[in-house]
């Protein structure tokens, strides 16, 4: 058995402990003296034996003494369980006058029992198999979160889409609107320049000509005119095809 000896102290007075021989619980009670109050975890060796051991915030110390094979992993899940265990049974437990074997009749088969356990590395494979249990379970949770977070993802990309469809929609309105003001623009911009061109047109032959009726400008208009009948109206009516 790797489990030797267990024990549930309060400063250096035993409240509940495990059988165990005359020669342990000697070795035990001189390590007790030992042991700091504050809280801490240790090991240390005494003789063939090593003594493993936790103080609280209570000062409780919980103690469990062991043989070489067992190394630290054993000794300190059996610990964690007996700390749980004894504070979950005695929330309220009055430590202030610690009595010795106060609590034997009431928690020594329950130490006894939870020390076989571990001894017997039943308890260590149930805590393995939990441990793996709490694993699975966290990246089961990990995985969740992941889906979750990408369901959000897709909604907030699902969101940006319709806020791009009418903002394009948006643009392309403006975009035929800006279109309509500059041709309607270039438009008067246009008409504007044809006026002006016909208003200075007319005021030059006003006045290279002399007047509104263009007095000065009649001989040269009917020379045109005539040059107009003479080159151009005249020979088609002298046409040999008449």
């Amino acid at each position: 058995m790797s489990l030797q000896y267990s024990a549930i102290v309060k400063g250096t007075t035993i409240l509940v402990e495990t059988r165990a021989d005359p020669e342990t619980k000697s070795l035990v009670r001189r390590a007790i003296d030992q042991m700091p109050d504050h809280q801490c975890s240790n090991s240390f060796r005494e003789d063939d034996v090593f003594i493993h051991h936790r103080v609280d915030d209570k000062g409780l110390k919980f103690i469990c003494v062991t043989n070489s094979a067992a190394g630290r992993r054993i000794p300190f899940n059996f610990i964690s369980d007996i700390q749980h265990t004894f504070n979950r049974t005695f929330p309220d437990a009055n430590l202030a006058e610690p009595r010795a074997l106060s609590y034997q009749d009431k928690f020594a088969r329950v130490l006894q029992t939870r020390m076989d356990a571990h001894s017997s590395g039943n308890e260590d494979k149930i805590t393995r198999v939990q441990n793996q249990m709490g694993e699975v379970k966290d990246i089961m949770l990990t995985n969740v979160d992941k889906v979750i977070e990408r369901g959000t993802k897709l909604e907030i990309l699902g969101d940006n889409a319709a806020l791009l469809k009418g903002a394009s929609v948006q643009f392309k309105d403006e975009a035929k609107k800006l279109r309509r003001e500059l041709w309607s623009r270039n438009f008067k911009l246009s008409m504007v320049i044809c006026i002006m061109v016909v208003v200075v047109a007319m005021a030059l032959s006003i006045f290279l000509c002399g007047g509104l009726t263009l007095p000065d400008c009649r001989s040269i208009v009917n020379a045109v005119i005539g040059w107009v009948n003479r080159t151009i109206i005249s020979p088609s009516n002298s046409s040999p095809f008449k």
